[in-house]
């Protein structure tokens, strides 16, 4: 039989509170739907501030101090938890299990949505701070898998896919560089033989295409050549060989 049903649940402690709610779908023909809508309010949240530029009356005041070296210091940064932030999102995950030929498919897509943004404290008028957890991670993101199981083998197709996002430089004039890296997808391969029930050998490969995100235009400096706050691998395709022993 067809079973639907919603839930409701909610979170507060101190400085945090969360509220979501949610929808399960499940058919006697293999397919499920689980919907799960919620929002997660932070406060007094936990970063670095801007930088901030050095001065002669700084380094005599540390020099004063008996600061070592504080003549090359060039700017500074401290730890502060004096902003807000409320993030909103929904996950949805799609399965689908039905018999191909001699064997199993078992076939699933899981979406994510995520929007962050800074509702106060000092965050909110600074550029760089702000941009960096409103637009730092991608805002969608969703993966894609295809099992098919025969007998001992299964073969697993998994595309994942990563929406765009910002991450940002320093330049030589002291100023922040802002470059939007564009969306990719990566697709993955593996096949699997259980030569028993405790073990099981695998070989496969991540990123099978080798495909190369963006090139960052403004980290040279830190011999970066792709984001270095990438939310995935920039290493390229992996090709492996494992083992699994279960005791």
């Amino acid at each position: 039989s067809t079973i639907a049903h919603g839930f409701l649940s909610l979170s507060m402690l101190s400085h945090f509170a969360e509220y979501s709610v949610g929808f399960v779908y499940n058919a006697d023909n293999g397919v499920n739907l689980t919907v799960d809508i919620y929002q997660i309010d932070i406060d007094d949240r936990l970063s670095t501030t801007d930088r901030i530029p050095n001065t002669p009356a700084i380094t005599a005041d540390m020099l004063a101090a008996g600061i070592a070296g504080a003549a090359e210091f060039t700017s500074f940064a401290f730890f502060q938890n004096d902003f807000n932030t409320r993030t909103r999102g929904i996950d949805v995950i799609l399965t689908y299990n039905m018999e191909v030929g001699e064997g199993n498919l078992n076939s699933s897509i899981a979406y994510n949505f995520n929007d962050t943004e800074v509702l106060s404290g000092s965050f909110v008028n600074s550029e760089v701070s702000k941009r960096r957890f409103e637009e730092g991670v991608p805002q969608h993101n969703a993966v894609l898998s295809l099992v098919y199981t025969v007998g001992e083998w299964d073969v697993t197709t998994r595309a994942r896919y990563y929406g765009s996002f910002t991450d940002f430089g320093d330049n030589n004039d002291d100023n922040d560089l802002f470059q939007t890296f564009g969306a990719i997808t990566f697709i993955d391969v593996n096949i699997g033989y259980n030569i028993n029930e405790n073990v099981k050998f695998i070989i496969g490969a991540e990123n099978i295409l080798d495909t190369d995100p963006d090139k960052a235009l403004h980290q040279a400096d830190r011999g970066k050549l792709f984001s270095r706050n990438s939310p995935y691998d920039t290493d390229g395709g992996k090709f492996f060989a494992r083992i699994n022993v279960n005791f």
